[in-house]
């Protein structure tokens, strides 16, 4: 989360929330690994999508500091925020996972032991992969939600997952 998306965060999505009264707990997954910039860098392979743009975008192998994300979060007006960081030495062991690796954490072994690895199956895991690893994460997030509804003794009336580059289409929403 950079300054910018912290404060549209308040002005569009939670803002409007405590001001119709309700109370806004915000459980957040944070990967630090994101790319600043007034552009990302798969505008500069498509100029056509530039509209669509957004200076969010996860595709860094640089880590923002501890300090600057743990200032970010402090930004949001919440009724209460409960924050988990991915640390930098599981990212970093995702990323330097072999393929065979992958394909197990996926349930792929047999895939790749029968066509063997080449571009195709190469392709197959790397991109199952990946969403598994985002799923993994909404899980995750999930998982602390009920937690603190376990704590708490009482359940959200509503639950709405929301990703930083989402805030155009959930300030219409709503």
């Amino acid at each position: 989360l950079c300054r910018a998306t912290s404060e549209a965060f308040n002005n569009d999505i939670l803002g409007p929330l405590m001001d119709a009264n309700y109370s806004v707990h915000v459980f957040a997954m944070i990967k630090p690994t994101v790319y600043y910039g007034a552009k990302s860098w798969w505008t500069e392979k498509k100029p056509e999508c530039a509209a669509h743009d957004t200076p969010f975008t996860n595709v860094s192998k640089s880590f923002v500091p501890a300090a600057a994300v743990e200032d970010a979060v402090a930004k949001l007006s919440a009724t209460s925020c409960e924050v988990r960081v991915v640390d930098e030495a599981s990212a970093r062991a995702s990323w330097a996972s072999t393929l065979e690796q992958r394909a197990e954490s996926i349930g792929c072994t047999d895939m790749l032991r029968q066509f063997g690895s080449n571009d195709n199956t190469s392709m197959l895991v790397n991109n199952g992969y990946a969403h598994y690893s985002q799923w993994r994460t909404v899980r995750d997030g999930y998982v602390m939600m009920e937690e603190a509804e376990d704590r708490a003794g009482e359940h959200f009336e509503y639950v709405v997952r929301l990703r930083p580059d989402t805030f155009p289409t959930m300030k219409s929403i709503l």
